[in-house]
């Protein structure tokens, strides 16, 4: 009986292990960062137990599935999604090749929560074309952040194509970021005024 609970012990450990680095992979792959090969290195992300309550809060509010008010929805699944990811990574870098190939995963991360904890996230119509824009800084992000709401959160739990599909769509939003984050505002976009905006819906969107 020991060594039947000792191996339910170690599935259970390898599959929140396995999604995270896959995650992680992926998104690196997609910001054009090196990582070891997972198979053969000790690669254990210090969260990753916590990875697939933390990527289902993200999409919940990034997806704005409880119907508040979409601003402060996005906003808050962004700033739950850059905190999950920093501390993914924060205190294991094991997964790197080289130290400089995490300082380069984690600067766009930073260039993300920067932005994002600075209030410059925006949502709506630009007033020359008519066209719905949703930007953070700079950067027109409306398209990844459709692909991220159409991830299907409990897929992830045990890694595979959602998890692919997941660290792709965040790893396209911080190069995207990354490129263009700190651009200007798109031309007629209307600062939002974050202080009012919570005193008058706040009380719906929780991290």
């Amino acid at each position: 009986m020991a060594m039947s609970s000792g191996c339910a012990s170690g599935d259970l450990e390898e599959s929140t292990w396995l999604p995270a680095t896959l995650l992680v992979s992926t998104i690196a792959n997609e910001l054009g960062v090196a990582t070891k090969d997972v198979e053969t290195v000790n690669c254990r992300l210090s969260s990753s137990e916590k990875l697939v309550a933390n990527m289902t809060r993200t999409l919940d509010l990034v997806s704005n599935r409880a119907a508040g008010d979409y601003l402060l929805s996005l906003r808050a699944g962004l700033q739950h999604l850059g905190e999950s990811l920093e501390s993914m990574v924060s205190q294991d870098s094991t997964c790197w090749q080289e130290d400089s190939v995490g300082t380069a995963f984690n600067a766009a991360v930073s260039q993300l929560n920067r932005l994002v904890n600075a209030g410059r996230v925006n949502s709506g119509y630009c007033p020359f074309t008519g066209k719905q824009q949703t930007t953070i800084g700079g950067s027109e992000v409306g398209s990844l952040l459709r692909k991220l709401a159409q991830i299907r959160p409990g897929a992830i739990q045990h890694g595979g194509q959602e998890t692919k599909k997941l660290g792709r769509a965040i790893g396209k939003l911080l190069r995207e970021v990354r490129k263009s984050g700190n651009d200007p505002d798109p031309a007629g976009a209307i600062p939002v005024n974050w202080e009012m905006r919570t005193a008058m819906f706040g009380a719906r969107v929780e991290m």
